[in-house]
């Protein structure tokens, strides 16, 4: 309806009467209606022949994956070379997604001490990895 109305306004000038208008947006409607239905109607149909099996999973394959020169592999090592707070508290922010007020009760600590683990150990990680924290 919006853009109907928004060609409708573009256009108000070019019509004679009021009946010629909106027969106008009428037929203007009824087909950006299509157009929308047939854009789902592909989305849906690409969606549906999408093949989603995950890809294999191959543990050395993902070690050599590389950033910068830095591998997968490489930043495993670090991480376990990290104290066991400091590597918790990462994992759980960087890989797992909580937050500090989440990581806090799970860990039964402190949101502070929480904040001071991850900026400690992700500045530990990066040294351990060569990186210049900016």
């Amino acid at each position: 309806m919006h853009d109907t109305l928004l060609r409708y306004f573009d256009r108000s000038n070019q019509f004679g009467n009021e009946t010629e208008a909106l027969r106008w947006m009428k037929r203007v409607c009824i087909n950006l209606s299509i157009d929308i239905v047939r854009k789902r109607t592909k989305e849906r149909a690409r969606l549906e022949n999408w093949d989603n099996q995950p890809p294999e999973y191959d543990e050395e394959k993902n070690d050599e994956l590389e950033f910068n020169g830095i591998t997968a592999g490489m930043i495993k090592d670090a991480l376990s070379q990290l104290a066991d707070g400091y590597r918790i508290v990462l994992s759980l922010f960087l890989f797992e997604g909580y937050d500090y007020e989440e990581i806090s009760s799970i860990l039964g600590i402190n949101q502070v001490s929480v904040r001071s683990q991850y900026k400690r150990g992700k500045a530990s990680l990066l040294k351990t990895l060569g990186i210049k924290e900016k």
